[in-house]
């Protein structure tokens, strides 16, 4: 490698911290949501966050970031307890965990919830506003609702 060009290699190096950094990106997430389902099956009861590290088989500096940010956002709470002689706290579902999301149910008629080119139409407003499917959606709601 000492003979490619100072610029290949720079490229390459950056290339490689990226791909290491989308790979811990994916970890975090992927824990986050073990995590999320772990205290959801706990319930009112709760999990020891000492154990919670057993069980997911994550480190406590990483865990805690992860746990943080949980209780930030209000899924999760903590509380302080004593755990085999040594302090831990108990992780139970929160207020945002516990609440139940109802989706309207107009919503279900509406082709853009199950339309394969919503990313286009979302990135592009002159995209959802010429859109055939959507117009003729509109305008048999129109019929529909006036008579």
């Amino acid at each position: 490698m000492g003979d490619l060009p100072e610029n290949i290699r720079g490229k390459r190096s950056a290339r490689r911290r990226e791909v290491a950094s989308s790979q811990r990106s994916l970890q975090y997430k992927q824990a986050e949501k073990e995590i999320i389902d772990i205290v959801r099956k706990a319930g009112e009861e709760g999990v020891v966050q000492r154990e919670l590290w057993k069980k997911i088989g994550l480190d406590s500096r990483r865990g805690i970031k992860i746990i943080r940010r949980l209780e930030q956002q209000g899924i999760i709470s903590r509380k302080e307890i004593i755990y085999k002689g040594r302090k831990t706290y108990i992780l139970k579902p929160a207020t945002m965990m516990k609440a139940r999301i109802v989706i309207p149910g107009f919503l279900d008629d509406i082709p853009c919830m199950f339309c394969p080119e919503l990313p286009r139409c979302e990135s592009n407003l002159e995209s959802a506003l010429t859109c055939e499917v959507i117009n003729k959606w509109i305008e048999e709601k129109k019929k529909r609702d006036d008579p």
